[in-house]
């Protein structure tokens, strides 16, 4: 059987154990809440929809999740995440409204600035496959390059400030993309 470090045989880690884009897509749920928060769409904005075998759907997706237990690692906030995903073939621009209500919700928030953290899981963060396309494709990566795939792989939240009274976000989804805001 031919070995790649990329194929969609090897699950949600490559052969030499670096987590694929899905691997800290599941992360991210796994320290979501238990409570779903109802999100309603408005029509609207850049993002389309896709049409397959004869059925459309909208290209982005949002889910609201809530947690109101105590964390048990810092990967579990209390609070909520908003998970914002597209499917389609082009990037567009998504606006999240309601985000200090949502976060009121969960028994957090106060004065001044509202700080969330901004996962990203797209072309260039939380995602590996673009750095081992570039060396080539190799089916047997170096031990240095595993640790550089290792690192590319990681996901690590930028601070996203929201401004009290500034209850909406502006954010521009890649095809193919995840992100997630927590509050």
């Amino acid at each position: 059987m031919p070995r790649h470090e990329f194929t969609g045989r090897w699950g949600f880690t490559t052969p030499s154990g670096i987590p694929k884009p899905i691997h800290r897509a599941f992360e991210l749920l796994h320290a979501s809440g238990d409570q779903r928060i109802d999100v309603a769409r408005t029509p609207g904005g850049t993002c389309g929809s896709l049409t397959t075998a004869g059925s459309t759907f909208d290209a982005v997706q949002v889910v609201a999740l809530a947690n109101s237990t105590e964390p048990e690692a810092a990967a579990a906030p209390k609070g909520s995440m908003v998970f914002v995903s597209n499917n389609g073939r082009a990037g567009c621009n998504v606006t999240l409204s309601g985000l200090a209500t949502t976060r009121l919700m969960t028994g957090e928030g106060g004065g001044g600035e509202l700080p969330a953290l901004l996962h990203r899981i797209d072309s260039s963060h939380g995602n590996p496959y673009g750095l081992w396309q570039a060396w080539g494709s190799p089916s047997f990566p170096s031990l240095a390059q595993i640790k550089l795939l290792q690192a590319a792989s990681s996901n690590t939240p930028q601070p996203f400030a929201l401004a009290v009274g500034g209850d909406s976000a502006e954010l521009f989804v890649e095809p193919n993309a995840l992100l997630v805001l927590v509050l």
